[in-house]
């Protein structure tokens, strides 16, 4: 299996410009025949929300989203973002995708007490492993 680690900088609260340098990282990992990428902590938002004053929380199938995995269809993605959780609750969550659809969302469990992540945060409930074309999980 080969990974690539998107190790790299986002723009503060501009999701469509983050979208656009996610799309060029994964067409450069397809190209290198990569089989997952991997993108940093709330990638599409960046992380200090609090200097932002737009809301930029996304839905996990924000057809942009679905979008991503269909770049390069034997790469899939596993992108972080500020999740809306169409409430009261949005989450620092992380989202798994492949050519066909939304495989997996894994929502932050243990939120720092000492940063502003509890501000803007619930934390997540659940904590399992899932299935990917890649491999199965062990359960």
């Amino acid at each position: 299996m080969r990974i690539t680690l998107a190790q790299t900088a986002s723009v503060l609260g501009e999701v469509d410009e983050n979208l656009e340098h996610a799309h060029a990282i994964i067409r450069d990992a397809g190209s290198e025949h990569s089989d997952v990428v991997v993108f940093p902590e709330l990638f599409l938002t960046g992380y200090s929300l609090g200097r932002v004053d737009k809301d930029v929380a996304l839905s996990t199938d924000d057809p942009r989203l679905l979008a991503l995995g269909t770049i390069v269809p034997e790469t899939d993605v596993l992108i972080g973002l500020y999740e809306d959780g169409l409430g009261v609750h949005n989450y620092n969550a992380v989202a798994y995708y492949d050519a066909d659809k939304l495989v997996h969302t894994h929502r932050k469990l243990y939120l720092p007490t000492t940063s502003e992540e509890r501000k803007f945060f619930s934390p997540g409930q659940t904590l399992r492993a899932f299935d990917t074309r890649q491999g199965a999980s062990r359960r």
